[in-house]
């Protein structure tokens, strides 16, 4: 499980699944807010290497539509976890990773560079762990 940091305080669960033959899947949430108006995001789809023995490098592309169904575009994700010692973890916080945004003609409309103030972390997942970090604190109950 990947924890996006995309405000302050604010994690966003982002499982993923990193397969022996060097192919990655990220599935971000559905929909997002933004310039153009709520989009609709698919899997991101990608490939994964090793540079060395604890840093891999992936790109990943995910596609993006408005809610009636036009595409808008994509995303590109460039990035570079370095593991921790017993594999159960990774953080990402590279200022050589990358997102590359692209709009309907696949003209570059954006590249953002660098890693964000907070880490991008990874929790492996296994049975009766479901990959989320250590809650600090209570639940907000919903309303």
């Amino acid at each position: 499980m990947v924890t996006l940091p995309t405000s302050p305080g604010v994690l966003v669960a982002v499982p993923g699944i990193y397969s022996a033959d060097g192919s990655a899947l990220f599935a971000f949430p559905a929909s997002e807010a933004g310039p153009q108006g709520v989009v609709m995001k698919s899997v991101a789809n990608g490939v994964w290497e090793a540079l060395d023995e604890r840093t891999a490098y992936f790109t990943a592309v995910l596609m993006r539509s408005d809610v009636d169904g036009n595409y808008r575009g994509s995303d590109t994700i460039e990035c570079r976890p370095s593991v921790s010692e017993d594999g159960q973890t990774f953080e990402v916080q590279n200022p050589d990773n990358v997102t590359t945004i692209r709009d309907a003609s696949n003209a570059i409309v954006a590249a953002i560079p660098g890693g964000s103030p907070e880490p991008v972390r990874g929790i492996r997942i296994g049975p009766g762990k479901p990959g989320f970090p250590e809650s600090p604190g209570e639940a907000t109950p919903l309303s």
